[in-house]
């Protein structure tokens, strides 16, 4: 019986003892680092960054360049005449779209091109007609029975044709050789 007593006491003064406690909550548990590994690999990600968006700027001003160097333009001649002339810098060799309409008032219009009238309509007051350009085609002429009315898009750049004096008129765009040539790759 005493060494039942003995071995119950040792068992009791062993859970009674000093003890650690574990905390229940994560608050309080820290957690430890290398500092110096997280610092370069943060500097190299920001430095990584930095040279992306550099890049990417550099790609946006040479494009924005490029567009510059290629945006079409279309300078129409005054005229006392029934005939006027304009010029077209950088047209594409191919895709391109005219959009013809009507102002306020009703306009006939037409559009030859080699010579050869392409399309003619009469067109409504507010109303518009897309024409595709055939490839490769570098001259073409509007006729217009109401030209004071009549609006002309070429690609979507609009023609500012307010600088001749007839009602009935006709333009005949020509593309420079310089802009043709170089948007076909020559």
């Amino acid at each position: 019986m005493i060494l039942v007593g003995v071995v119950y006491w040792v068992a009791w003064r062993a859970q009674s003892g000093d003890r650690q406690t574990i905390p229940t909550d994560s608050s309080s548990v820290a957690v430890s680092s290398n500092k110096k590994a997280d610092t370069s690999s943060q500097k190299a990600a920001a430095s990584s960054k930095k040279a992306a968006a550099a890049s990417k700027k550099k790609a946006a001003a040479s494009s924005s360049k490029k567009k510059a160097a290629t945006k079409l333009a279309i300078n129409v001649a005054a005229s006392d005449t029934a005939q006027q002339t304009a010029t077209i810098t950088n047209l594409p060799a191919s895709g391109n779209k005219l959009t013809i309409g009507a102002g306020d008032a009703a306009a006939w219009v037409s559009l030859t091109v080699n010579n050869a009238v392409t399309w003619q309509a009469t067109l409504a007051a507010g109303t518009t007609q897309d024409v595709a350009l055939p490839d490769g085609a570098t001259t073409f002429s509007i006729r217009s029975g109401n030209m004071p009315q009549t609006t002309i898009k070429l690609n979507g750049t609009a023609v500012d044709a307010s600088n001749g004096t007839r009602i009935v008129r006709t333009i005949t765009f020509t593309a420079a050789a310089a802009a043709s040539s170089s948007e076909s790759g020559e």
